[in-house]
């Protein structure tokens, strides 16, 4: 999973598939990347910006795992957007209604 900081966001690139086997092990993976930007006092962290382009597949636990973000997102007070996500994931945001409550911006 690839991170960068810049501009007062952090963007967040992870690959491959979201669902039961390791969704935990990713919404865990990018809480402690968050964790780690918010405790810094040297950064003010506003927004997390989750690229989806490289993600071929989500299901119902990777949805979760959207939600619970957007949970940790209210909780710690900074804006989440998930950006790029591909045609399948896109088809899986529309059926949930999850654009709805999580900004979702496509290229």
């Amino acid at each position: 999973m690839i991170c960068t900081f810049e501009e007062n966001q952090l963007l967040i690139k992870p690959e491959g598939k979201i669902m039961m086997d390791h969704s935990d092990q990713i919404k865990n993976e990018i809480k402690s990347l968050i964790q780690s930007k918010k405790e810094d006092p040297n950064i003010h962290l506003e927004g997390v910006l989750i690229d989806l382009s490289k993600i071929d597949f989500v299901d119902s636990t990777g949805v979760g795992v959207f939600i619970s973000l957007y949970k940790f997102s209210v909780e710690k007070d900074f804006q989440l957007t998930l950006l790029n996500p591909t045609p399948m994931v896109d088809k899986v945001f529309t059926i949930t209604k999850l654009g709805q409550i999580i900004n979702i911006q496509s290229n």
